[in-house]
């Protein structure tokens, strides 16, 4: 939970969608008579999807809008001069607002005006502190590793660790309890964090993304179910023309610089893939597809048998020490693997897939994603103080499905909007080992001196490394104007989700001997196993649950308030069985759970113009912020 407050300097504050964008517009007469009925289309001109709002009090508004455009407004009022303002363009958290003024014809009732936006539009980031990234700056900024989240390090409220871009900590909060969603779907697993940007991974491919905003502390209550930092990515969608790319890289170190710049450990990366969209029917269904694969390879870092004789670092262990310890694990059934070379390697394969499909009849617009990623991460290494041999080593293997469907639809006789977004997630996580047997520890001689430690069997981790989970989530978002000055947000999110453990790591043993002598005589200095007593593959079910309400408060031509309140609330259905042995030598109950608690986060946030011309506006607020623990932690204390 955490508590903030901010003060900036900005422009005038508007709502608009979490994935989406929005216009607001104030209609009124030359004479300042009433234009009330007033019909207004708003026009995307890349897929021809309109959006159809109607004034009431002197206002409009178009809610749920592609970023993008460009879109095009035009009004129309019997008795006046029909308006249409053209080539807008909308961002992720940049709203607009257009000020019209509509000029009597009592005569000719065919006249149109075309405006230019310049003057006419302001625009503003009303979450808070927030950073966007846009489209064009996302494609020229370099990054090496093609991830959307590299660029994270450049909000200032922002710390990432290096190699590492989703790890990241938002206001000095950890970075479990930050959220990320891809067009309003969240990508974070139910323990925190990233998954798929863990062991090389990435949420999305890159040519996917049109722009992606970070949010810390913002005053939207749709906005919720963290502590930390947002990153809200919205993708591309197809349009009327058919558009693509395509793009290969390939880097290895004999392209860098050489002497103390060189890159410690020889390497090889080929990356490549493309995108395409376009139409299926014009003006009603487009598609977008971006596909990306990678392929890493490197050699594993340290000593190595067979190198040349003037490599640095040298073999710690003596040749015929591995040789014996083989033939000693042979006797036991066990395999100790080689001392000779290793190869790294982190194959990857990303897959998003889009589809938008206009529905004129409903004022709705509905868009399905599918996003895929999947690694397979290999990395060993060895150094002078311990030498494993090649049993010990694993490949973690990483899958995550995300399918989302969202539908906006448009009011236009009440003149709001409604948002629906139902959004499932499956994802896995499996370390597999290169061997299923105990670790064994030998201490040796070492050849430049005092002892080295030999390492064989299945590494920890893999001893029943396997992890699965799943969520579904329902979201329905109302937005309705109340009278000319209030504007009502309404909103219920329901989620389900489960955790799945196989295994127990640590489950096959660690022996430890103090020389192969010992080894041979089965002596072994300690030993350590972890057992199962019923409770540690038990599944962990619950749901979240959420309700919002919020107003923003048009008090004046200079003042705008928002205010809300936002109700979570954690609920873990089902328990382990009770152990009684578990509770006798740790005094902790394995069939407890944690208790319901229905957490509230009010938010006040406001916008006041300074000087009247538009040009400097003050603007800040305050709220509490609450996001749930993660539940790998829940999981691992129950088991």
């Amino acid at each position: 939970m955490g508590l903030a407050t901010c003060a900036t300097l900005g422009s005038e504050l508007v709502a608009q969608g979490v994935s989406t964008a929005s216009l607001e517009g104030v209609v009124r007469a030359a004479d300042g008579s009433d234009v009330d009925g007033a019909r207004v289309a708003v026009v995307n001109g890349a897929t021809g999807f309109v959006v159809q709002a109607e004034v009431r009090s002197g206002r409009f508004l178009a809610r749920g809008l592609e970023i993008g455009g460009p879109y095009t407004i035009q009004v129309e009022r019997l008795g006046f001069v029909a308006q249409r303002v053209e080539n807008l363009y909308l961002g992720l958290g940049e709203p607009r607002r257009v000020e019209l003024v509509l000029d009597a014809a009592p005569i000719a009732v065919d006249t149109l005006r075309v405006l230019a936006p310049a003057g006419y539009s302001s625009v503003d980031t009303p979450e808070g502190t927030a950073t966007t990234l846009r489209d064009s700056l996302l494609h020229r900024l370099p990054t090496l590793n093609r991830n959307l989240y590299d660029f994270v390090r450049l909000v200032p409220q922002i710390s990432a660790r290096t190699g590492l871009p989703a790890s990241m900590s938002g206001g000095g909060v950890g970075l479990r309890f930050n959220d990320f969603l891809i067009n309003g779907a969240s990508e974070r697993t139910l323990s925190g964090g990233l998954t798929s940007n863990q062991n090389g991974g990435k949420s999305v491919p890159l040519e996917a993304v049109r722009e992606y905003q970070v949010l810390l502390a913002p005053y939207d209550v749709r906005y919720g179910n963290f502590a930390g930092a947002l990153v809200n990515t919205v993708t591309r969608s197809g349009t009327n023309r058919f558009e693509g790319s395509a793009f290969a890289y390939w880097r290895n170190d004999r392209l860098a610089r050489g002497g103390e710049m060189a890159p410690a450990d020889a390497y090889e990366q080929v990356q490549y893939g493309f995108s395409l969209g376009g139409p299926i029917v014009a003006d009603r269904l487009h598609f977008f597809v971006a596909p990306e694969f990678q392929h890493l390879t490197s050699p594993a870092p340290g000593p190595w048998v067979g190198q040349p004789a003037t490599a640095t670092p040298p073999v710690p262990v003596d040749v015929a020490d591995i040789e014996r310890l083989d033939a000693i694990l042979r006797g036991y059934g066990l395999e100790a693997g080689s001392g000779g070379p290793v190869e790294n390697e982190s194959p990857l394969r990303n897959v998003f897939g889009r589809l938008d499909l206009a529905l004129p009849e409903w004022d709705s617009r509905s868009v399905v994603s599918l996003n895929y990623a999947r690694t397979r991460n290999f990395t060993f290494s060895r150094d002078e103080q311990v030498y494993p041999l090649t049993s010990f080593s694993s490949t973690t293997s990483m899958s995550l499905w995300t399918a989302a469907f969202q539908l906006n639809t448009a009011l236009p006789r009440a003149g709001g909007h409604n948002e629906l977004l139902v959004s499932r997630r499956w994802g896995s996580l499996r370390t597999l080992p290169e061997v299923q047997q105990p670790i064994i520890r030998v201490a040796v001689p070492s050849t430049t001196g005092d002892e080295v430690t030999i390492l064989t069997g299945t590494p920890d981790i893999a001893q029943g490394g396997t992890f699965e989970d799943w969520r579904l989530v329902l979201e329905d978002t109302l937005t309705l104007p109340l009278g000319a000055s209030h504007e009502l947000t309404l909103g219920l999110e329901a989620e389900r989700f489960q955790i799945d453990r196989g295994g127990l790591a640590g489950s096959f043993g660690d022996w430890t001997f103090s020389s192969l002598d010992s080894l041979e005589a089965g002596l072994a200095e300690r030993f350590m196993i972890r057992r199962d007593f019923g409770s540690a593959t038990v599944p962990l079910r619950g749901g979240q649950y959420a309700a919002y309400a919020g107003d923003r408060w048009q008090v004046g031509d200079r003042l705008s308030i928002t205010m809300g309140v936002r109700a979570d609330m954690l609920a873990i259905s089902g328990s382990a069985p009770y152990n009684a042995e578990v509770d006798s030598i740790f005094g902790r109950r394995t069939d407890e759970r944690p208790s319901r608690r229905l957490h509230l986060s009010p938010r006040v946030g406001f916008t006041w113009e300074l000087s009247g011309a538009g040009a400097d506006r003050l603007r800040g607020g305050a709220g509490i912020f609450t996001g749930r623990p993660p539940l790998g932690w829940i999981h691992s204390a129950r088991a």
